[in-house]
């Protein structure tokens, strides 16, 4: 199973769902099957309660060059950093969007 290489957060209404929606159609790049997984944030109800569970949202991208996920709420979070750095290392790519 793969997990991602980068995120995507942001502020609210910022246009994540419309870059998470563009970066989908590309056939290099992988998304998670469902936006908003709040895996790494305590905001907000997570749809996966696992790393196990988190890592089938991305079952689909194992030919994928770029796999991302587009979670606003780890914007404002301060624990989602370091969640995300325990799971997913130093070379994760983390996008900020802000409006």
């Amino acid at each position: 199973m793969v997990l991602p290489n980068f995120i995507i957060a942001g502020v609210a209404k910022a246009g994540t769902s419309t870059v998470y929606d563009m970066l989908s159609q590309h056939p290099e790049v992988g998304m998670s099957v469902m936006k908003e997984p709040n895996f790494f944030s305590d905001y907000w109800p997570n749809w996966a309660s696992s790393i196990e569970e988190y890592k089938h949202l991305f079952s689909h991208c194992v030919d994928k060059k770029a796999i991302g996920e587009a979670s606003p709420f780890y914007f404002s979070d301060i624990k989602s950093p370091g969640k995300i750095k325990s799971y997913l290392g130093d070379q994760v790519k983390i996008i900020i969007i802000l409006r």
